[in-house]
């Protein structure tokens, strides 16, 4: 089967860049189908996982996305076009959008043609847009042969706004160490873009609530981003040169994970975070905020690691010092998390993608049949 999957830009080092990627490897090296990723590539940069060779790559080579409403129009109408051509010579393909407003564009394809069947995956929380776009998601999710999304809350609400076709499928971890962290370093890990959403700001508030009672213990923040001056700005002015360190993005992140003990998530909010599925592969007790969506259907609190509410630093703090404190504590949770965690294995999460993609699109194969033979006129 020939399956297209859409993504925003594939340069990009983000958690749905990341799924993108081992999804596309999964369809073609596991089940055998032609895939191909097809980016709006922003940046005309490389991409930032690497492809396999049986993996296809299609620039559409879209100008930045606009901040001027009208300009914005302008740009979907293109995006739209371009996208109408490419798909015109498919038959019985699968196509399956990773950002809302593709999946939009896609449902609005989807409304003509009938020999390919249109899938939209959801890599962000329900509530993550805003009104324009939920209601228009509301109005073109419909035509979809199928949407994906990443948490039980958000397929309760797609299917409250009548689209009933909606899968759970979450991110499977891309690695799994065949040895963990031993959870002896005294060394607190945050991975991530710098950006407001994952609340670095909250990590150096926490990080100096700890670090009188816990000098000896380091925090390195993995990332970059449009917060990178204003972060490094407030590590200095609260004392913490000594304890907060700025790592640049590695090709090596395994090692970055287990030389660490505790993994520590600050987000404002989330839609499925990879972030964690790698810390408890690599056997990581993890404190991390109680977003609506996300942490809570991965961690189990108290077993492998600890869930608290958004913003409150002084618990996140309470809680990373009682790992801190105990070493026994953080191994018997790492290990609850390594076993925990083997319910995102690949073979698990993309089997079901596979599944789905095929009676997907043996459905539309049907309807497309109907249709031509009620347009032949046969009986």
């Amino acid at each position: 089967m020939r399956i297209f999957i859409l993504v925003y830009d594939i340069s990009k080092m983000a958690g749905s860049e990341h799924g993108v990627v081992k999804l596309a490897a999964w369809l073609t090296e596991r089940c055998g189908h032609e895939v191909t990723v097809v980016t709006l590539d922003f940046s005309k940069g490389a991409p930032a996982y690497s492809l396999p060779a049986s993996v296809r790559l299609e620039r559409l080579g879209a100008p930045p996305y606009p901040t001027n409403r009208l300009r914005q129009l302008i740009w979907h109408a293109r995006v739209l076009i371009e996208l109408r051509a490419l798909f015109a010579p498919e038959s019985g393909a699968a196509i399956i959008g990773s950002w809302s407003n593709l999946n939009i564009l896609l449902g609005m394809l989807a409304r003509r043609d009938k020999g390919n069947s249109y899938l939209g995956w959801e890599n962000m929380s329900y509530d993550s847009v805003g009104f324009l776009r939920k209601a228009l998601r509301s109005l073109y999710y419909r035509r979809l042969s199928h949407v994906f999304v990443l948490t039980e809350e958000d397929a309760r609400r797609y299917t409250k706004k009548g689209i009933r076709k909606v899968t759970v499928t979450y991110f499977a971890y891309p690695f799994y160490p065949e040895r963990g962290s031993d959870c002896e370093r005294p060394r607190v890990l945050s991975v991530g873009r710098l950006e407001p959403q994952k609340g670095f700001d909250y990590l150096i508030e926490v990080a100096r609530r700890v670090h009188s009672t816990h000098p000896d213990w380091q925090f390195v923040i993995n990332g970059r981003g449009s917060q990178e001056e204003a972060l490094h700005r407030a590590v200095h002015e609260a004392g913490l040169d000594d304890c907060v360190r700025f790592v640049p993005r590695t090709e090596d992140i395994v090692s970055l994970y287990t030389s660490s003990s505790i993994y520590a998530m600050t987000s404002r909010f989330e839609g499925f975070p990879m972030v964690l599925l790698e810390a408890m592969a690599a056997g990581l007790p993890c404190v991390s905020f109680d977003c609506r969506t996300g942490p809570r259907e991965i961690l189990h609190d108290g077993e492998d690691g600890y869930l608290v509410p958004v913003g409150d630093t002084a618990r996140f703090a309470e809680r990373l010092a009682e790992l801190m404190d105990g070493t026994e504590r953080r191994r018997r949770m790492g290990e609850a998390a390594r076993t925990n965690v083997l319910r995102f294995s690949p073979e698990s999460i993309f089997g079901a993608w596979n599944r789905v993609i095929r009676d997907a699109s043996g459905a539309s194969a049907l309807t497309a049949a109907s249709r031509q033979t009620k347009g032949s006129g046969a009986i």
